[in-house]
């Protein structure tokens, strides 16, 4: 595996996999990986209902995480941090690479650190720039999402493009 550009944690997988477009992903960010601490939680969420028990991940790359960002993950874990974020940053951190969070905590924790951090709308807004959706389409799947309990700072994508 070549080294992924990103890192993909729960919160954002989460809103695609409820939409079941999960896959959409990997065409915006085609070589972007997670790490088995998000595999837990998204595997913990379908199980209590919060996501589709047939959410499909098995294209996502995992990585696992090296004694240094361990000790990272464990940090950031104790600062708060869940344990997908935390894993997440740990290794974009070492490895240099982005984070992609809708999580408000650890977009704070990863721009401290200096890290490209983006995340849901982000996904969206290059999906549309690529030509794979068109505006109108992204926007109804930004407002399902909503729709859904993702908290957007915006309701549409056309400022953002």
């Amino acid at each position: 595996m070549s080294a992924p550009s990103a890192l993909i944690d729960t919160s954002v997988l989460s809103n695609f996999a409820r939409l079941r477009i999960e896959r959409l992903i990997a065409d915006a960010v085609p070589d972007c990986a997670t790490t088995p601490e998000v595999l837990r939680e998204l595997r913990d969420g379908s199980a209590l209902g919060h996501l589709p028990p047939d959410s499909d991940f098995q294209w996502l790359s995992v990585v696992t995480l090296s004694e240094e960002e361990r000790q990272i993950f464990s940090d950031l874990n104790s600062k708060g941090l869940g344990m997908g974020e935390s894993s997440c940053i740990a290794a974009a951190l070492t490895r240099k690479r982005s984070v992609f969070t809708d999580d408000k905590l650890a977009r704070r924790f990863a721009q401290s650190l200096a890290l490209p951090v983006s995340g849901t709308l982000g996904v969206l807004v290059v999906l549309v720039r690529k030509g794979s959706l068109d505006l109108q389409m992204a926007n109804g799947y930004l407002s399902r999402m909503i729709e859904q309990g993702y908290y957007a700072p915006v309701i549409k994508l056309d400022p953002l493009i």
